[in-house]
């Protein structure tokens, strides 16, 4: 599975990527001096993934959480902002996976996600 851009300037095209970024992409669409809204989403964890991640971690992840990462794997959105007519800082956010993509063998939680889901 590849991962997958919503194209820019359409905000959202995915119900659940519009609730899990709470809107911010058509905020941000609608700013002034913010351009290349861009959200790229990871394929979602097949089950065979999760259960692999839970006999590693020895434990049992609840099934909204199971139903979660069946739906997304995490997501990646940037975009631009334009401080005068010359330059654009590139800014970004980032819902971790705690899986490596689909083609690595071994599955582990990533550094990223253990820091996120222990705050």
């Amino acid at each position: 599975m590849e991962e997958e851009a919503s194209p820019p300037g359409l905000g959202c095209s995915k119900p659940h990527l519009e609730k899990l970024t709470l809107g911010i992409t058509r905020i941000l669409e609608s700013s002034p001096g913010v351009t290349e809204v861009t959200i790229i989403e990871k394929p979602p964890a097949e089950r065979h993934m999760i259960s692999s991640w839970e006999q590693k971690n020895n434990c049992v992840m609840p099934e909204d959480v199971k139903n979660f990462y069946l739906m997304t794997n995490g997501f990646h959105m940037t975009w631009s902002v334009k401080l005068d007519v010359f330059s654009a800082n590139k800014e970004n956010m980032r819902l971790p996976s705690p899986y490596f993509h689909p083609n690595h063998r071994r599955l582990e939680p990533s550094k990223k996600a253990a820091k996120f889901s222990s705050l």
